[in-house]
């Protein structure tokens, strides 16, 4: 085994006594000296530096090693983020888009109907079958955002509303939740207020006519879809 050296010590090695000072020394007085214990110091710097890499191997997190700013988008802030791979240590720059948080609005009216709005998006530059869902102000809590939103997109407001909870839309380079609720007893009691930018068509369907909608590609927005099936048997029947 190596033992690196060090300027003005003499190292013991068990069986080459020509490197040891001592002749013929008695067991304790070698257990007492100083080559000796900077042989067992030796093994247990050893020892604690295996441990050390063996804790370091099973930590899977990644070191953010900097940060960097990006462009302002519209919806979106972008920046960058060099990360350290721990199983390989090599550096990689991740895209990371900073995102308010939004919701997702199942409301269910008293005949057991949902609230649907019908909407082009540019993304995919086609309409789009969802339920209504918006963006969290800063300032607001997610349930009042939900509230906030059903009412300016299709004119419904709720008696009862629950929380289903919420997950992140797309962990991969977004940084935001978005929250789902339940609101019933769901009724029209004005007129939507929409955005400029905003053009929707509101109507009410069946849990059948939804699912219906699913298997024939009507409603393909997965957000809309994970909402639902928190909520309805969304499978074939």
């Amino acid at each position: 085994m190596h033992i690196p050296m060090i300027p003005g010590r003499t190292v013991f090695r068990p069986g080459r006594a020509a490197e040891s000072k001592l002749t013929n020394p008695h067991p304790v007085e070698v257990l007492k000296s100083a080559p000796f214990c900077y042989y067992l110091e030796c093994i247990l710097l050893r020892r604690r530096l295996s441990e050390m890499m063996e804790k370091q191997e099973g930590n899977r997190s990644w070191q953010i090693v900097r940060s960097e700013p990006g462009p302002e988008l519209i919806l979106f802030k972008l920046h960058f983020d060099w990360l350290a791979n721990p199983r390989n240590q090599k550096l990689l720059r991740a895209v990371v888009l900073e995102a308010r948080d939004w919701v997702n609005i199942i409301a269910v009216t008293p005949q057991e109907r949902i609230v649907v709005v019908n909407q082009f998006r540019f993304g995919v530059r086609q309409l789009s079958l969802e339920i209504p869902a918006g963006l969290v102000d800063p300032g607001e809590t997610p349930l009042q955002a939900a509230q906030r939103e059903l009412e300016e997109e299709t004119g419904y407001t709720a008696r009862e509303w629950k929380s289903l909870g919420w997950s992140y839309p797309n962990p991969a380079f977004m940084n935001n939740r978005q929250h789902s609720f339940l609101a019933l007893g769901a009724e029209r009691t004005g007129s939507p207020h929409l955005e400029d930018g905003e053009d929707l068509e509101t109507s009410e369907m069946t849990p059948a006519e939804i699912r219906q909608a699913l298997q024939t590609d009507r409603m393909r927005n997965a957000n809309t879809l994970l909402a639902l099936s928190r909520v309805f048997d969304l499978r074939e029947q």
